[in-house]
């Protein structure tokens, strides 16, 4: 049986953990395409970031690339308004969470991914498996 000279095992291991180093930055991304639709169609819809700030205006059916990051460990949050003619406005909140990618740096132990780079370069938290769906009943 080969075995490897311990020299060349460290080697290895030392390799095969430099790339794993901020593993979300390497394997995740920073946007997300999020579609935005209501019953009926035809909704305005306006999206405003966790501070108020408008991030987007439009109509349904819609997809709309929003960042998952609000800056250093900090998560996106968008609140969207949908209105209609002679219907209920709506609301939704979008919460960006923790991106599983993030988690692998630990027990790679890359602290530097872990604090620095995955959290700076945003991708961090994901957007994913998100949509805005919402049913506009009829004003009274």
């Amino acid at each position: 049986m080969y075995r490897l000279p311990a020299l060349s095992f460290i080697a290895l291991v030392l390799a095969l953990s430099m790339l794993g180093s901020s593993c979300a930055t390497l394997l995740s991304r920073r946007n997300y395409d999020i579609p935005v639709r209501s019953e009926p169609s035809g909704a305005n819809y306006s999206i405003t970031d966790r501070k108020g700030n408008l991030v987007n205006t439009g109509t349904t059916p819609d997809i709309v690339r929003l960042k998952a990051s609000a800056g250093f460990f900090r998560p996106a949050v968008y609140r969207v308004e949908l209105r209609k003619a002679e219907r209920e406005p709506a609301n939704a909140l979008l919460v960006a969470r923790v991106d599983g990618w993030y988690w692998v740096n630990i027990p790679f132990t890359h602290l530097i991914g872990l604090f620095l780079v995955d959290p700076v370069s945003g991708s961090m938290y994901t957007l994913r498996r998100q949509a805005v769906f919402e049913y506009l009943p009829l004003a009274q």
